[in-house]
C-alpha cells in the first residue's frame, strides 16, 4: 500500500474543493488537473475512487492511476511519482523500455494510412484551424520558434485556439475514449498523394500537457507517415521533431529536403527510406541526448552517405537554439555549406581533424578551448572568414562532448 493515495494528493494540489460522494464508489471533484475543467458550485465531473487509486474526468474522458496523476497534475517523471507516494523500491533503476521491433531509423515501415471517415474529419478541422494562423496568438508563437508566417503557410500549419473533445465516431473508430487535442500549433502530414493522413498539436508552454512534459499530441487514428518538406532530391536531412524540419527548411531556403520521423525510436516509412537511398546527400539532425546517438547508429548503417550533423553545444535540438536567439546561419555554415573556407578543409572537416587531434585528452574544461582552435588554425593555415571563432568554438564542444565512436564522420 502507498503513503498517499489520489484522494491526499489531489487535496493538497486543490484545497479549495470540497469532496463530494458519488454514487456509491467515488468521490466527486471540482478541478480536473488534465483538462482545466473547474465548477466549484456543481463539481461532479472529475472523480475520484474512494480507495484512491483510480481517477476518472466525464469531461475529457482522462482517466488512470496514481502515478499518472501525479504526471498530469505536477509533470513529475514516473520515478519522482513513485518516490512522491512513498513506493518503497523507487531508487531501484527502472529497466530500459523495451523497444519496439521496428524501433530505431534504419528501419524502415509501410506508412497506415486513415480512413476516408477520419481524412473528412481531419482536412475540415485543419481548414478551421487555418484560418487562425495569422491571428495575434499565433503570430506571437511563430515569431517565438522563429518561423516565419509564409513558410507556415507554404507547410499547410493551423492554429487551434482552444482544447477540443474528439470522439472516436466521429473519426469513424469504433472504442476508445474522448480525446483532448490541447490548443497549440497543428502540423499537418500529407503523403505522396497529397492526402492528409496525420494531424500533431504542437502544445502551448502554459498547457496543462506540457507541465507533464507533453509536447506534441497526435490526434488518434493518424497514419504512420513520416513529416516531408521539399522537393531537393540530391541532399535529404532527417531530423526527430517536425518543428526541427520546418526551421531547417526555412533556414536552408529549400536547398535541402527535410523528414521529420516524430520521435527518437520512430522508424522512417518507406517513401522516405526510397528518398534517402537516392540521395547524394544525406544528414541526420541528432538531439543531443542519449536517444539521439542511439538512433544515429542505426541510422549510419543503414545509410553509410549520412553525415551526423549536432545542435550546438548547451542546446537539445533547433528549437531550442532558436528560443535562445542563436543566428541559426551560423549553424547552417559550419554543416552545410560544401565548400572549403580558408584552406583545403571545409569547415565541419576542420572541426573533426581538430577533435583527432585533442581525442586522447577528454576535455573537461572548456574555457580555453577557442584559444586552442585559434593556435590549431594557425599551426594548418585555416581562415575562418566571416564565421566567428565562437561559433565554431561551439560546434566543436557537440563533438567532442560525444563519446568518440560517435563523432561526426567527415567524407575526405
Amino acid at each position: 500500500m502507498y503513503m498517499q493515495t489520489i484522494i491526499d494528493i489531489y487535496m493538497k494540489d486543490h484545497p479549495e474543493v470540497v469532496l463530494k460522494d458519488h454514487e456509491s464508489d467515488y468521490y466527486a471533484g471540482a478541478i480536473c488537473p488534465a483538462c482545466g475543467y473547474r465548477d466549484l458550485r456543481k463539481g461532479d465531473r472529475f472523480l475520484i475512487r474512494k480507495d484512491g487509486g483510480r481517477f476518472w474526468c466525464r469531461h475529457c474522458g482522462i482517466r488512470g492511476n496514481i502515478i499518472e496523476y501525479l504526471k498530469l497534475s505536477r509533470g513529475l517523471s514516473v520515478q519522482d511519482a513513485c518516490r512522491v507516494i512513498g513506493y518503497q523500491k523507487a531508487d531501484t533503476p527502472f529497466p530500459a523500455r523495451k523497444k519496439a521491433v521496428l524501433a530505431g531509423r534504419g528501419a524502415t515501415q509501410a506508412p497506415t494510412v486513415p480512413s476516408e471517415r477520419w481524412q473528412r474529419f481531419a482536412v475540415e478541422l485543419l481548414r478551421q484551424c487555418q484560418q487562425h494562423l495569422r491571428g495575434k496568438v499565433c503570430l506571437a508563437y511563430l515569431a517565438r520558434r522563429g518561423i516565419r508566417i509564409e513558410v507556415a503557410e507554404q507547410c499547410r500549419l493551423g492554429w487551434l485556439t482552444s482544447d477540443i473533445f474528439v470522439k472516436p465516431e466521429s473519426l469513424g473508430l469504433t472504442g476508445g475514449r474522448t480525446q483532448c487535442l490541447p490548443k497549440g500549433l497543428m502540423l499537418p502530414t500529407f503523403d505522396t498523394a497529397d492526402r492528409l493522413v496525420g494531424v500533431e498539436i504542437r502544445c502551448v508552454p502554459d498547457h496543462i500537457y506540457a507541465n507533464a512534459k507533453i509536447r506534441y499530441a497526435a490526434m488518434v487514428g493518424s497514419g504512420s507517415h513520416n513529416f516531408r518538406v521539399g522537393n531537393c532530391k540530391d541532399r535529404i536531412a532527417v531530423t526527430e521533431g517536425t518543428i526541427d524540419a520546418i526551421l531547417l527548411h526555412q533556414y536552408m531556403q529549400g536547398a535541402v529536403s527535410c523528414i521529420a520521423v516524430k520521435g527518437a525510436s520512430k522508424a522512417l516509412d518507406n517513401e522516405s527510406a526510397d528518398l534517402l537511398r537516392n540521395a547524394k546527400h544525406a544528414y541526420y539532425i541528432a538531439d543531443n541526448d542519449e536517444a539521439g546517438c542511439r538512433a544515429y547508429e542505426t541510422f549510419r548503417s543503414s545509410y553509410p552517405q549520412a553525415r551526423l550533423v549536432l545542435p550546438l553545444h548547451g542546446f537539445k535540438d533547433l528549437g531550442e537554439m532558436v528560443e535562445a536567439k542563436v543566428d541559426l546561419q551560423y549553424w547552417i555554415d559550419l554543416n552545410f555549406d560544401e565548400r572549403s573556407y580558408g584552406g583545403s578543409l571545409r569547415l565541419d572537416a576542420f572541426a573533426e581533424a581538430f577533435c583527432e587531434s585533442v581525442e586522447a585528452i577528454e576535455p573537461t574544461d572548456f574555457s580555453n578551448l577557442e584559444a586552442q582552435i585559434q593556435n590549431f588554425a594557425t599551426a594548418v593555415g585555416y581562415q575562418f572568414d566571416e564565421i566567428p571563432l565562437e561559433a565554431v568554438a561551439s560546434f566543436i564542444k557537440s563533438c567532442l562532448t560525444w563519446p568518440i565512436e560517435n563523432r561526426p564522420q567527415i567524407e575526405p
